[in-house]
């Protein structure tokens, strides 16, 4: 018997990634544009932990607006695959639409057709309140 090596899973702590976007969304405004990239990061990060789709990608839209072509999205493109994964942990064909959308938003059609095809073809097609339609508008 070994005693102390269990250690139980660290907690992950609980915040709101909603408040870090808007956090970000103000850098932004205020042209302090390293904290709003740290943000949006966090953002994605933190809607990661509970596969909410549309807290990644609302991250990614955010992070898009920063990187512009220059530094080839790589933040971009790594917050939108995990949304996919979000989207597709979720079941969500809208969230897999929305992926792929933005995807051909920064030129990724590719990554965009394997997205969609990713979505079941007996999916559901899944209603949204405006104020997601809204979220995850990044064109």
């Amino acid at each position: 018997l070994v005693l102390g090596s269990f250690q139980e899973p660290r907690a992950r702590p609980i915040a709101r990634w909603q408040d870090n976007l808007h956090e970000a969304e103000a850098a932004m405004r205020a042209g302090d544009l390293y904290s709003a990239r740290s943000l949006y990061t966090q953002t994605a990060r933190i809607a990661s932990w509970s596969d909410d789709w549309i807290g990644v990608l609302a991250a990614a839209c955010g992070l898009k607006g920063l990187e512009k072509q220059r530094y080839d999205y790589f933040a971009t493109r790594t917050a939108l695959v995990r949304a996919m994964i979000a989207a597709e942990n979720q079941r969500s064909p809208a969230g897999m639409n929305a992926v792929a959308d933005a995807f051909a938003g920064i030129g990724e059609h590719n990554a965009g057709a394997m997205v969609r095809s990713r979505i079941p073809i007996d999916a559901p097609a899944g209603a949204q309140s405006p104020e997601q339609m809204q979220m995850w508008n990044c064109r």
